[in-house]
């Protein structure tokens, strides 16, 4: 099967400095605005599972927001542990007249194209984060 670029959301979303969440059906993926250019990384937080895309994002780091881990938004290292199990897996990104697209794995490619071929609807998106600290962690 070729591999296809997925719509997640839309550039105008997701404001240069934030992050936001997007749910799809087999995947959550964290979506980030450094400077204009859009990354994308798993969303789960490989510590204890917490939503990267919900994270303060500063420079090129987003912090976890349950406890505060902190991973390069370029290459999904772990700053705490940079060792290769904790790293956080990204994804190959493009924006194609304003939507942010994003290519996923074999796996993930043939769930949503299941997905959108029974009729269910088309991907949720999160809403965008404010990235701002959380108060006080779960």
């Amino acid at each position: 099967m070729e591999k296809r670029f997925i719509t997640v959301g839309k550039k105008a979303d997701l404001q240069p400095g934030t992050g936001m969440s997007v749910e799809l059906r087999d995947v959550g993926l964290a979506l980030f605005n450094i400077d204009g250019t859009i990354y994308a990384m798993d969303n789960t937080c490989p510590h204890a599972g917490g939503p990267l895309g919900e994270g303060p994002v500063e420079g090129n780091l987003v912090a976890c927001p349950w406890h505060g881990w902190k991973f390069d938004i370029q290459t999904g290292t772990c700053l705490k542990n940079p060792n290769e199990s904790w790293r956080v897996p990204i994804f190959e990104v493009r924006e194609t007249d304003g939507l942010i697209q994003v290519l996923l794995p074999d796996s993930e490619q043939d769930a949503i194209t299941i997905s959108l071929q029974s009729g269910e609807e088309e991907p949720t998106h999160g809403v965008a984060s404010d990235c701002s600290p959380p108060t006080s962690p779960p």
